[in-house]
């Protein structure tokens, strides 16, 4: 990963958009511009191929309108994710779980199958 020079740091605030979360408006999540974008991502849930944005206001000026900051939004729907996840978590039914039982549905499916399908879907056999 490549570091941001400090000197164009102060210019942009970078940023990235969190998982679906229970807001209506997107929830920004600060990413430092001198760290990695793998050190800054650390040990968060992100989605695959995140979008990253670099931004002329600082936070603080974004808030408010059609974003959210993660702190804010933390704030106000921290204490509802924490009890969905355990509520997920405790019923057996959390991601984890789903993608495990997922992951055993596609270990039983017949290849062959699944590409004579996909010939009669492109028009390669009726």
């Amino acid at each position: 990963m490549r570091r941001v020079h400090r000197k164009s740091a102060p210019k942009f605030t970078f940023t990235s958009t969190g998982p679906e979360r229970r807001a209506n408006i997107p929830v920004l999540v600060p990413l430092p511009a001198s760290v990695t974008l793998s050190e800054a991502l650390r040990g968060r849930k992100v989605l695959e191929f995140p979008t990253l944005y670099a931004l002329s206001l600082p936070p603080d000026q974004l808030a408010g309108g059609e974003y959210m900051l993660e702190a804010d939004y933390l704030a106000q729907y921290g204490a509802e994710e924490k009890m969905a996840e355990e509520q997920g978590n405790s019923d057996g039914q959390g991601v984890g779980q789903y993608m495990a039982d997922e992951a055993q549905k596609l270990e039983n499916v017949d290849e062959s199958k699944v590409l004579e399908v996909l010939n009669k879907d492109l028009g390669g056999e009726e």
